[in-house]
């Protein structure tokens, strides 16, 4: 994410415009685990720039306002989900100063556009589009050698499986009093199911794997831990 800021001097990017597009095309991946077709259907009449701005993932199918030869769709339940306020201040940079600009954007309402002057420009993303700017960043930087927009989605909801830990740790020990209530298991697959926008809440299950694997890991080796104590206080003999 440090590579592909605004402002980095590892951005590949020269334009000013696209710099920012893909700035806030990654943030919007990080901060809220949408598929890569959601994404690119974001239109600016779905995202909230206000006191608690949130993008919502709607279901924008066969959208006559869609010149894509193949739209990108959204595959899951249309839902609401928070943004960061620095986010959103991009965002609201992005279409003010630098979309609007381009007459064929103001055409269409969808949030990610074109910047190269040619045929497409000003029309919106399309999924090839992302494709090469993931490849653009891997001839610049070793770090995106394994790095897919799904992949972010795998990594949103480990972090959100950290912080709900976190939560639950804060509310064990009343380190927060305004934080009384526990996220039991039960609660968690219903937050994870709604953010991810799926209909079964054992479609979430794939993307706790991480998570699972690492407290599992640090159980056993606590475990073993103290095992290891205890045989080295025994004689073993031979």
């Amino acid at each position: 994410m440090a590579v592909v800021a605004y402002e980095s001097p590892e951005n590949p990017f020269r334009d000013p415009s696209v710099r920012l597009r893909n700035a806030i095309l990654f943030a919007l991946l990080q901060y809220t685990g949408i598929r890569r077709g959601e994404l690119l259907s974001l239109r600016i009449d779905q995202i909230d720039l206000g006191d608690e701005p949130q993008v919502w993932v709607r279901r924008n199918h066969d959208d006559l306002l869609d010149s894509r030869r193949y739209q990108p769709l959204a595959k899951t339940k249309e839902r609401p989900i928070p943004i960061p306020e620095g986010l959103a201040n991009l965002i609201h940079e992005y279409v003010m100063k630098h979309r609007a600009r381009i007459k064929s954007a103001r055409q269409h309402p969808y949030l990610l556009v074109t910047h190269h002057k040619g045929e497409h420009w000003g029309k919106p993303m399309s999924l090839s589009s992302v494709g090469r700017i993931m490849e653009t960043m891997r001839s610049v930087n070793d770090a995106f050698g394994d790095i897919h927009p799904h992949a972010f989605r795998h990594h949103f909801n480990y972090d959100l499986s950290v912080a709900i830990d976190a939560h639950n740790a804060r509310v064990r020990h009343g380190a927060a009093p305004g934080e009384q209530t526990l996220i039991s298991e039960g609660r968690e697959l219903d937050i994870r199911a709604f953010l991810a926008g799926h209909w079964s809440k054992a479609s979430g299950a794939v993307y706790n794997k991480r998570h699972i694997r690492e407290v599992s890991d640090k159980a056993v080796r606590e475990l073993q831990s103290g095992l290891g104590r205890v045989i080295r206080g025994r004689r073993v003999s031979s």
